[in-house]
């Protein structure tokens, strides 16, 4: 059930990719944004940090859609990665902070590698 599904929803976002964008741009910056802050020490009330983030991802797809989308999509996968790697092994703040940059400069290249090799 979930390969049928996830089939029907890839095919859907192929064929309606500038409203997915602004839905993973309000998606990604309402998740990531608390959890990049809170990397930070940075706690102004999850719901404020929230709303920000979603409208900061919104922008981005808006006005930037490619770079906005390169962005979202490697700070999503980073933070989602580095903070499933800090609760699993019970990292430090720093190391998780450091994890977080290199896996998000590392999508960040090769996602921009290919969007000039695709213009």
């Amino acid at each position: 059930m979930a390969v049928v599904v996830g089939a029907i929803l890839a095919w859907l976002a192929t064929k309606f990719i500038k409203i997915i964008g602004y839905f993973v741009g309000v998606l990604a910056g309402a998740v990531g944004l608390p959890l990049f802050l809170s990397m930070f020490g940075v706690d102004w009330g999850w719901l404020l940090m929230a709303l920000i983030g979603a409208v900061v991802g919104f922008l981005l797809m808006l006005f930037l859609f490619d770079w906005g989308l390169i962005l979202l999509t490697s700070w999503a996968g980073a933070n989602a990665v580095a903070g499933k790697m800090a609760a699993q092994w019970t990292l430090g703040a720093t190391i998780a902070t450091i994890i977080f940059v290199v896996l998000m400069a590392a999508g960040i290249f090769v996602q921009a590698r290919e969007l000039r090799a695709k213009k």
